[in-house]
């Protein structure tokens, strides 16, 4: 298969439709968060294909130079993340219930993730974050809380802690 936009033209556009990412050419483990610690944008890997490192290096240039001229958009995934410390104060202020207002989208990304987790112990709680977009889960053990972030607006499974209880 041939590319025949360059990474520059693809991260531009993406960057104007408020879906910018950071690309790398390594493998991913099959689920794991896609939002490393120090990064604004969820990575994607196009390792998979000969045209894969050039066109990384033109979009994540290109990513660089956007944000270097007009500075780090309001959109940024990185500026909605959940720091480990944050999640506990986040849980008690936006524990609920109900999750009716999930779309089935939203819903099966939770059960995903959460099904593949469940061996460590069960959901006890769910928080809604909805000024971030985001929905906090929580496994309990007697030494350990285990936190998954789920971003729903962009359908992705942001961050993964664990924290001493």
């Amino acid at each position: 298969m041939t590319n025949h936009r360059s990474g520059s033209e693809v991260a531009y556009e993406e960057w104007e439709q408020g879906r910018a990412r950071t690309l790398t050419t390594k493998t991913f483990q099959r689920v794991q968060p896609s939002l490393p610690q120090d990064s604004l944008f969820y990575w994607s890997s196009v390792g998979a294909v000969d045209w894969g490192p050039k066109f990384c290096d033109e979009y994540n240039a290109e990513i660089a130079r956007l944000i270097e001229e007009r500075g780090v958009p309001d959109w940024a995934p990185g500026l909605r993340r959940l720091m480990p410390t944050d999640c506990q104060a986040a849980l008690a202020k936006y524990e609920t219930e109900d999750t009716d207002f999930l779309s089935d989208a939203q819903r099966w990304l939770v059960a995903r993730i959460s099904g593949l987790r469940d061996s460590i112990a069960p959901v006890s709680a769910v928080a809604h974050i909805p000024d971030r977009g985001l929905l906090l889960t929580v496994r309990r053990t007697p030494q350990r809380l285990y936190f998954d972030v789920f971003d729903l607006l962009e359908l992705k499974y942001m961050s993964h802690y664990i924290v001493d209880s």
